[in-house]
C-alpha cells in the first residue's frame, strides 16, 4: 500500500499538512509533497482530503 497525491486535483487546502502526525507532507511551490519512504500509512490525510486528491495505491 502506498498513498499518493494528485496535484491536479489538490485545492491546496493544507489540511493533509496539518493534520500529518509525522509531518512528512509539505508545500513546495504548487505542489503537495509527501516522503513516501516515512509514510506510517495511518491514512489521516486521505480521511481529511476534501477534494479527494489524496488516495491509496
Amino acid at each position: 500500500m502506498v498513498i499518493k497525491i494528485d496535484n491536479e486535483k489538490c485545492t491546496k487546502c493544507g489540511l493533509c499538512i496539518e493534520t500529518c502526525p509525522i509531518n512528512i507532507i509539505r508545500m513546495e511551490g504548487d505542489m503537495v509533497l509527501m516522503d513516501e519512504t516515512r509514510c506510517i500509512k495511518c491514512k489521516t490525510c486521505v480521511g481529511v482530503c476534501p477534494s479527494k486528491a489524496i488516495y491509496i495505491k
